[in-house]
């Protein structure tokens, strides 16, 4: 089944709302956190946290928090863009689709894409410099970033994901770096099959807490 597109824009309060109690592609790397025994912390918090979104009805962090760092990100991701759009497409920026949000019409999962291609979704990181300078000495996306790749990947439905950091700070030709994941190479069988044993997990959690708040026998 298709995912659901919602176009407009990121960060509003509707867009807060279409991402409460989904698995989201920047938390993907929380849920697939694990330690040598029991479960990490990080794990046990996200589905806390989704949860608990279910039982509201309301995000948790619809108060729009950013830093210096996060608004900096947004005002050069459009920079980011046009540099992908003349280096890798060719073309006009009209090749690309900017959506909102993306939602899998099966599981409470969805992602918030920088852009969508029609067969390919775009991540644009727009970092501190330290970090640009370690991707471009490495010439390698960085492992950190993986689980959101190929969550967003999973969700969209596509067979790749390009993987772009821009920082206009740098030489000329140092600004940009470009690389493609291909869903082949990225695992997304082995992927779905943690998120949807997590999903599962939590569903099992709000059915539990819903007997609880309305006074299960046991109580």
């Amino acid at each position: 089944m298709p995912p659901k597109i919602h176009k407009g824009e990121q960060r509003t309060p509707e867009w807060f709302q279409l991402r409460c109690g989904r698995l989201n592609g920047s938390r993907a790397g929380d849920m697939l956190s694990t330690i040598k025994t029991g479960e990490a912390a990080a794990r046990r918090n996200l589905r806390v946290e989704l949860c608990l979104e279910r039982l509201l009805k309301q995000p948790l962090d619809s108060d729009g928090y950013t830093n210096a760092a996060m608004e900096w990100g947004i005002e050069q991701e459009p920079h980011a863009l046009r540099r992908y759009e003349d280096a890798v497409l060719g073309g006009t920026l009209d090749t690309l689709t900017k959506v909102a949000y993306v939602a899998d019409e099966l599981f409470m999962a969805g992602c918030s894409p920088d852009a969508l291609l029609e067969d390919g979704v775009i991540e644009v990181k727009c970092l501190k410099q330290a970090n640009h300078w370690a991707i471009m000495r490495e010439q390698k996306i960085p492992s950190k970033y993986l689980p959101q790749l190929r969550h967003n990947m999973w969700v969209t439905k596509t067979n790749w994901v390009d993987f772009i950091s821009f920082d206009p700070r740098f030489p000329e030709r140092l600004q940009f770096y470009y690389e493609r994941l291909w869903r082949k190479d990225a695992d997304i069988e082995g992927y779905e099959k943690q998120a949807v044993v997590f999903l599962e997990e939590c569903d099992k959690e709000v059915d539990f807490m819903k007997m609880v708040e309305h006074g299960h026998p046991k109580w």
